[in-house]
């Protein structure tokens, strides 16, 4: 990140220990966390947390990659939502 190779991100959000055991758990999960990774606005995505959460990182258009996610998983019979959030480039402040 801080060398802005961005091009990098897809590899380096690519859980290879947690994501193959978490993913089956829910329905959807790994279309659409694959329909995320493909979409040609996406940097790459990543199951947040033990899920069912999924994040899809995208500079160009993220309203776009999100309306793809909710596509994805309703061809798997999942009803979800998305939330474009904006990046936070202060962080902690303590007063």
């Amino acid at each position: 990140l801080r060398a802005s190779r961005f091009e990098l991100l897809r590899d380096a959000l690519a859980d290879r220990l947690h994501e193959p055991y978490r993913l089956p758990l829910a329905i959807g999960l790994i279309e659409t966390l694959n329909a995320l990774r493909d979409h040609g606005d996406s940097r790459g995505a990543y199951l947040s947390g033990s899920g069912p959460t999924l994040m899809g990182l995208s500079d160009t258009s993220p309203a776009a990659l999100g309306w793809a996610g909710t596509q994805a998983f309703s061809q798997c019979g999942v009803r979800s939502s998305f939330r474009v959030l904006e990046v936070d480039r202060v962080g902690l402040v303590v007063d």
